[in-house]
């Protein structure tokens, strides 16, 4: 029952009969959208190069769950798109192996919608010698419409790359209302 459309309520008047389509329409149809709104988790086990003082997208290859089909393990590998209008959740976090320039390397990560850093999306921490780097996101709440795209884009002070081995780098989308 993947991409239903969010229900529209209908308003009753007196003297209207309980039809079995007007039950469809109004009761199951609502129930079952509750039951598998849009929502997408997926994670990178593949190794990124990051440029140093660049940021670069991070392509998602294993999906966790895609409730509507928005993310392609194909095409545009980073990018969850749109596939119902509303008001959306967007979160996630980057990983990096530890690193030796402890002293004055940062990380970065953030979130951008159709390119663009969404606000409060992007945090940056100090990189550890002896642990994995890691950088989770605050979470947003950004209106989409059908087309528009959210993707996790790393950065750092030093080139490196992001672990194939775990922890990942994760994006996740959460629709909230329409």
């Amino acid at each position: 029952m993947a991409n239903l459309p969010a229900p529209v309520q209908s308003t009753a008047a007196p003297g209207n009969f309980l039809t079995s389509a007007l039950w469809n329409a109004q009761v199951r149809d609502s129930v079952n959208f509750l039951l598998n709104p849009p929502m997408y988790f997926g994670y990178s086990t593949t190794a990124v190069s990051i440029s140093a003082g660049g940021y670069s997208a991070i392509g998602m290859d294993t999906d966790i769950t895609d409730t509507y089909g928005g993310h392609s393990k194909v095409t545009n590998t980073s990018r969850y798109t749109c596939q119902l209008a509303g008001y959306y959740e967007v979160g996630g976090g980057a990983a990096l192996p530890s690193s030796s320039n402890t002293a004055t390397a940062l990380m970065a990560a953030q979130i951008r919608k159709n390119g663009s850093e969404l606000p409060p999306g992007r945090v940056e921490v100090a990189q550890m010698a002896n642990h994995y780097n890691g950088a989770p996101l605050t979470p947003s709440a950004v209106q989409l419409n059908v087309g528009d795209y959210v993707e996790l884009y790393v950065d750092c002070d030093t080139a490196t790359s992001t672990s194939a081995s775990g922890p990942w780098c994760s994006l996740y989308v959460k629709f909230l209302h329409p």
